[in-house]
């Protein structure tokens, strides 16, 4: 009862200052927490199609990603988003189903933008829809970027290959 107390009277403050990406994100939260998946699914692509279609420009800023609307400022209403991880939530949420039907291809395009927008753990999720689909060659390459940019699992998944002499690709 609380959480449905507490659902309603956050979903009504977020529907009222919806056009920020982090009332949407908020709000998408809520829904999934709430079992509403296909919502909380709605809210996050919301929340997304804000940062890259309202004129949001990207500054990097403690290794995280900061939206910055029109003015250059952001206001205590426009905190921080981190868009890479936004990203990849829907990309997982698309990989596995939740709240949609599976689709591969959206998730693989989600996970792209989140490695775009700095998230190396998006590389791991590419790299392993990569092996699935037979391309060990494009494996790699997303485990070896993953790798570089800190991933921890990425850099097991190449440990692990060239521990026990197999090959992914590319002489790995």
């Amino acid at each position: 009862k609380i959480l449905s107390c507490w659902h309603l009277l956050d979903r009504e403050i977020c529907l009222e200052d919806g056009s920020d990406p982090l009332s949407a994100e908020r709000l998408g939260e809520i829904f999934y927490v709430d079992g509403r998946r296909s919502d909380a699914l709605l809210q996050f692509k919301k929340a997304a199609s804000m940062i890259e279609n309202k004129g949001g420009q990207f500054e990097k800023e403690n290794g995280g990603n900061r939206l910055v609307l029109g003015s250059g400022r952001v206001s205590d209403a426009q905190v921080e988003v981190n868009a890479g991880k936004l990203l990849f939530r829907i990309g997982l949420m698309y990989q596995q189903g939740d709240g949609c039907i599976a689709d591969h291809e959206k998730a693989e395009t989600f996970f792209k933008k989140s490695a775009a927008h700095g998230l190396p753990e998006a590389y791991f999720s590419l790299g392993l829809m990569q092996l699935k689909d037979g391309d060990s060659e494009e494996a790699k390459e997303y485990f070896d970027l993953g790798s570089q940019a800190g991933d921890a699992a990425c850099l097991r998944m190449l440990g692990n290959a060239y521990y026990a002499g197999e090959a992914l690709a590319g002489g790995c």
